[in-house]
């Protein structure tokens, strides 16, 4: 867990912290990101050791619950979307945010759960999205970094907390608000599940798991079970994991879907 958490926010610091103090700091004072990376470095030491003591049911509790809204957030999107065709891709920038507002309406009075027609303010209001992410920030950080050490020098601290304050804020409003975005998302999760279901569509040898003698059924309509292997198949064997997606998106507009 430490390991995968360190690469992850080794590509945060490096991409998104990092290039904000370049730019808006300085490009050669390193000392406020190197303090950071030490502090983030404990969090993560702290927070690995959290999780190996995390009750098995209450992680099988919280797998059902995430199960349970991403269900109810596919039923309420597809309701909110039956209602009314979308603009098309030549329409105008208000045209697009009229119905963005409409399925949003539709979207929270279709809701069950976990309450009836309750969304979280963020859906609306993106400011509240941002006060989200930066009070769940206070309320993890000093469970990840313990201000036990009191020892230290007045100027150390206030360097530390000053780094804490900065990288929190940082990581909200560059990194947790485009990532909640991004997981909000309809059109992302359609194009993950399609990217897992060509990867899992496939033996280890890269040969698709179809039976190429199967007759498709005569009704029109593409169905994936009845694609045999073609030469498209064979240029998907040597694309890497990053090209699943695209290669799925593809083959699923190639065939008029």
């Amino acid at each position: 867990i430490a390991s995968e958490l360190k690469s992850l926010m080794g590509l945060v610091m490096r991409d998104i912290i990092g290039e904000w103090y370049k730019a808006c700091v300085s490009a050669e004072d390193r000392e406020f990101i190197v303090n950071l990376d030490e502090l983030i470095n404990n969090a993560i030491r702290t927070l690995a050791l959290r999780l190996t003591d995390v009750p098995m049911a209450r992680l099988a509790c919280s797998v059902e619950e995430a199960l349970t809204l991403l269900k109810e957030h596919s039923r309420c999107h597809n309701a909110a979307i039956a209602q009314r065709a979308p603009p098309s891709a030549s329409a105008s920038l208000e045209e697009h945010a009229e119905f963005d507002a409409y399925v949003l309406k539709e979207y929270e009075r279709t809701v069950n759960f976990p309450a009836e027609g309750c969304l979280h303010p963020g859906s609306k209001d993106h400011a509240h999205e941002i006060r989200f992410w930066r009070g769940v920030f206070r309320k993890i950080i000093p469970l990840l970094l313990p201000n036990a050490d009191s020892n230290r020098p007045e100027h150390s601290r206030l360097i530390e907390n000053g780094a804490v304050a900065i990288g929190s804020d940082l990581l909200s409003l560059r990194c947790l608000v485009p990532l909640t975005d991004l997981l909000s998302d309809p059109d992302f999760l359609n194009l993950t599940v399609l990217g897992i279901a060509a990867k899992a569509g496939k033996t280890p040898t890269g040969t698709p798991t179809v039976d190429a003698s199967a007759k498709a059924p005569d009704n029109g309509k593409y169905d994936p079970k009845y694609d045999p292997p073609s030469e498209a198949d064979d240029e998907c064997d040597s694309a890497g994991a990053g090209d699943e997606v695209e290669w799925a998106v593809e083959r699923v507009n190639g065939h008029g879907e």
